[in-house]
């Protein structure tokens, strides 16, 4: 039986060109560098694979992603190592929600008593929309405490197969 080495291609990750004259260590040791058109055989042993080249990410791939064929370096000019942002002034989320009263979403804003808006009580869109809402509301409820007909015979064909198990551990 012969052992192939594997082929392997490397590109450029923005514009998908290969990538000549880069380095390759296999299992830590120096194998070549890359050829005009960005191939390399790799040993058939190769565990992981670092791919080095001026001006690009080094790469270090496991051997289940170099079977892919193909890897792409970024170029190093396009990509950042770490970004760290704080802010001046900030405030605890807890403090925030704590000063905020409390409105319920369904309910109207609190007015004074003598107060009254007149377009609010002839506002029927808002009467029928809040009956649309109450209504599925109720019909959402009614489908919840219904059991699922498909989880249900799912359970009931689970326990039948319990069942002939049973049966047939006593026999």
């Amino acid at each position: 039986m012969k052992l192939q080495a594997q082929q392997c291609l490397v590109c450029d990750a923005i514009t998908r060109i290969p990538i000549r004259d880069v380095e390759v260590h296999a299992n830590g040791k120096f194998v070549g560098k890359t050829t005009y058109r960005g191939l390399i055989s790799l040993p058939y042993n190769t565990k992981s694979a670092t791919f080095y080249k001026r001006n690009y990410l080094k790469e270090t791939l496991s051997a289940e992603e170099i079977r892919k064929d193909t890897v792409f370096l970024f170029p190093a000019t396009y990509s950042i190592d770490e970004v760290t942002i704080w802010g001046k002034h900030m405030q605890n989320i807890d403090s925030l929600k704590a000063n905020r009263p409390y409105m319920p979403p369904d309910h109207d804003a609190p007015h004074g008593f003598f107060e009254f808006d007149l377009a609010k009580m002839l506002d029927f869109r808002k009467k029928r929309d809040m009956k649309h809402l109450r209504q599925l509301k109720e019909a959402f409820r009614k489908i919840d405490a219904a059991e699922d007909p498909i989880e249900k015979a799912y359970r009931e064909t689970l326990r039948e197969q319990e069942r002939q198990e049973q049966r047939e551990k006593r026999h």
